[in-house]
Formats: structure tokens, C-alpha cells, sequence
């Protein structure tokens, strides 16, 4: 059964920092609270968050004790981001964005680009290069220039190696943009928010 991500960010920082010794009379003696794991490291410590979450006082004050960085669940992703119709849905994605500023917490950005993900704004023009090819530009524009300056990295590719290693897995952004999806997402990527990190998550 998956444990509750709100008990396992309560009991890790115990297991990993605490530590109990023996008082003078042999008993137990607690060194005291666990720090914060973000005290602990020279580099950002993060968890996820979904928005149902922002809801929950007490994961939220587990989140803001003990982490630097939010990288949400869904929320950025394109199938919570871009409708149908080719508008734009940020309510949620900005909702973890607000929880973040509020925090002083950085935001890691997931996922510009997922090769499972088909949203019809874009399959119905998969026959169309150039259009394809901006609409795949403007969306990286908008939705990674929105969050400029509070994002620290982006996830541009997500799960793209085909399993056997050799590849691509497909998906429309191949049949539309062929192996060259790749570098124009990170080119897009990287002209939206220069001082964004760029990652290829696989």
C-alpha cells in the first residue's frame, strides 16, 4: 500500500537526523527536534505538491519547514495547461507558483514537453510543419515565461528515449517535427527563461 506523501514528510527528517543516547540512568534521551532538512544540504531540497494539498495546513507546514523547492504534481503540464481550444489554464499551475512566492521557495518546472501527451490544440495541425513548429515555440513563450524568474530549472523533455535506447519514443511531436522536436524544444525552452536550468528527464 503507497504511504501518505504527508506521513512520510514527517517521518523521514526524524529518521534521518534525529538520534536517541543513553541518559546517565541508562534510559533513552532524545537529542532533541530533527532541523530542517533544508538546513542539512548545500543545495535545494524539494518535494512535489498538487493542489488539493494547498488545502491541508498541516502538509504545508511540513513543506515549509523542511524543503526550498515545489515541483508540481500535474499543474504545469501541457494537458492542465493548454485546452482545447488552444487557450491557456493556468489557475492551478499558479495557484503552487503563489504558494511558493509566498514561501520564498524556488519552483522547479515539469514538463514542457511529454511524449505521451496528444493535446488536440496541436494534433490537429500535426500535418502542418511551420504551424506546429510555432505553436510548439509560443506555448514554451508563454507558459515558461510566466513563471520567469520564480522557476529555477524546467524538465523540456520528459520519458523521450524509446525503451530499447535507441530513439525516440514517438508520439506527435516526432510525426510532426521529426527527431528534431528535441533540440527545438530546448532551443524554445531556452529562449523563454535564459536563466532557467534546462533538464532532460528520463
Amino acid at each position: 500500500m503507497r504511504p501518505h506523501r504527508r506521513a512520510l514528510l514527517g517521518a523521514l527528517p526524524g529518521l534521518a537526523l534525529s538520534a536517541c543516547g543513553q541518559g546517565s540512568a541508562g534510559a533513552p534521551a532524545m537529542i532533541g527536534p530533527a532541523p530542517p532538512l533544508k538546513d542539512a544540504a548545500h543545495f535545494p531540497v524539494g518535494t512535489c505538491l498538487m493542489t488539493p494539498e494547498l488545502s491541508d495546513p498541516r502538509f504545508l507546514d511540513l513543506a515549509r519547514r523542511h524543503f526550498n523547492q515545489i515541483t508540481p504534481e500535474w499543474e504545469m503540464k501541457m494537458e492542465r495547461v493548454l485546452a482545447e481550444d488552444g487557450t491557456f489554464r493556468f489557475e492551478a499551475a499558479d495557484s503552487i507558483a503563489d504558494f511558493c512566492r509566498r514561501g520564498g521557495m524556488a519552483l522547479h518546472g515539469t514538463t514542457l514537453v511529454w511524449y505521451a501527451q496528444d493535446p488536440p490544440a496541436f494534433k490537429r495541425i500535426i500535418d502542418d510543419r511551420a504551424r506546429f513548429e510555432n505553436g510548439l515555440r509560443n506555448y514554451a513563450l508563454a507558459v515558461m515565461g510566466r513563471y520567469r524568474g520564480l522557476a529555477r530549472g524546467w524538465d523540456v523533455l520528459n520519458e523521450a528515449v524509446a525503451e530499447d535506447g535507441y530513439g525516440y519514443r514517438g508520439g506527435i511531436w516526432e510525426q510532426a517535427l521529426g527527431p528534431d522536436y528535441a533540440r527545438l524544444a530546448f532551443e524554445f525552452a531556452h529562449e523563454a527563461d535564459p536563466g532557467a536550468v534546462l533538464f532532460f528527464n528520463d
